[in-house]
């Protein structure tokens, strides 16, 4: 096969016909087409960090996360100005992956992308939340009070959110004696399962 390859004036031509063109399909709702577009234009001008940039926007849109953080990662050396936001892009879709994974039961999965946003963004409260959270659905107590302590220092306002998981994750640590009940916000009934003498349920 031969590789596509166009003149530095050609590419920038091509290269803003593309963007215009994709961001007119994606105000329309032809997502689809605009991201078929980016794909095989990122083939023809492989160099230009706006397309990337905005074909990985198009992957996370569609919850390709993987493929969204190879194209910002790619599109990290072409654009060295930009370097912090494609940072806090590549922190974001660490996010939203993981709360993805959180939601769906893949606890240990969702902390370690949690985790590895966090060494790209060492102070996000709301990461460190997340973090907690996944520890507290393993019942991996001093992680989740550690991650939970760390959202209060670096985002004070989300309190209201942090402190029952925090009080709960401390109230587990106080031992065998001690029990806590989780049930929905808004529950209306707690059922909870009580044994008498060992044998009577």
């Amino acid at each position: 096969t031969v590789e596509p390859v166009l003149q530095p004036e050609e590419a920038a031509a091509f290269t803003e016909t593309v963007l215009h063109a994709s961001r007119l399909a994606q105000a329309e709702g032809r997502t689809a087409l605009a991201h078929g577009w980016l794909l095989e234009a990122v083939a023809w001008v492989p160099e230009s960090g706006d397309l990337r940039l905005r074909l990985a926007e198009s992957f996370g849109a569609r919850r390709a996360y993987s493929d969204a953080i190879a194209q910002y990662t790619a599109a990290f050396p072409l654009l060295p100005a930009q370097a912090a936001v494609i940072t806090n892009a590549v922190v974001q879709v660490y996010q939203t992956w993981g709360q993805a994974l959180l939601h769906q039961g893949h606890f240990g999965d969702a902390a370690r992308l949690f985790r590895t946003a966090l060494e790209m963004d060492s102070t996000n409260g709301a990461l460190y939340f997340a973090l907690g959270q996944a520890a507290w659905r393993q019942r991996a107590l001093d992680p989740a009070v550690e991650a939970f302590e760390a959202a209060l220092t670096y985002a004070p306002g989300l309190q209201p959110e942090v402190e029952p998981y925090l009080t709960k994750a401390h109230a587990l640590q106080g031992g065998p004696q001690t029990a806590v009940i989780d049930f929905p916000p808004g529950a209306r009934r707690i059922e909870v399962s009580v044994v008498i003498d060992g044998r009577l349920e």
